[in-house]
This record gives C-alpha cells, sequence and structure tokens, in this order.
C-alpha cells in the first residue's frame, strides 16, 4: 500500500513540485514523483529491509500513481545499472542515455 510519507524522507529530498510517499509493507520505500501532462516522473530511496522486497514496492506504486494520478506512462530516471535492470524487470523499457550517465526508463 502507498501513503503520503510520514517521518524519515531517506534522503530522497522535496521541493515545490514533488510529493513524497511511502511503501512500508517489509521495510519503507520513499517514492518521489511530479507529474508532466500524461506522464509521472517519480524517483525513490529504499531501506536496506526494503530491498529484498523492491519489485513489489515499485509495482504497488506503479498500479497506485496510474490510478491516483490518471496518467498513461511512468518515467524513472536511473543512475545506477542495477536499478534499471530491476526497472526492466517490472515492466519498463529503457528509452535514453543522458547527460551525466543517467538512463531514462518508462512505462505505459
Amino acid at each position: 500500500m502507498i501513503y503520503p510519507l510520514v517521518g524519515n524522507d531517506l534522503g530522497v529530498g522535496k521541493n515545490d513540485k514533488h510529493a513524497l510517499f511511502e511503501w512500508h509493507e517489509h521495510g519503507k520505500v520513499v517514492f518521489s514523483a511530479t507529474q508532466l501532462g500524461d506522464a509521472l516522473s517519480f524517483h525513490f530511496a529504499a531501506d536496506k529491509p526494503a530491498m529484498r522486497h523492491i519489485k513489489t514496492a515499485i509495482n504497488d506504486f506503479c498500479d497506485w500513481a496510474v490510478k491516483e494520478y490518471n496518467v498513461r506512462m511512468l518515467l524513472g530516471l536511473v543512475l545506477l545499472p542495477s536499478v534499471g535492470r530491476v526497472l526492466v524487470k517490472c515492466g519498463f523499457v529503457r528509452v535514453q542515455e543522458l547527460k551525466l550517465g543517467y538512463t531514462l526508463y518508462r512505462k505505459c
């Protein structure tokens, strides 16, 4: 289940355009999300106990976000290749390599 963030943001940070949410079924994952037209851009951070359940957390967030924000696409900006591999396992597709080593992934 996805909830509004209460407490520690695990270093995700926030600005006036991003909302923070958390998943805490097994550990804690914090998602930062902002809507861009018909898409939702997000990034996340997880504590160590949640890493064993990160695919479940990402899938739960994606299902929730599509309904909550009424979007057609989810976008993830990724720095670590291992995170990119997890997103691919969750149905995301690699779109483009960007500056500073980031890779853009999308899920429709």
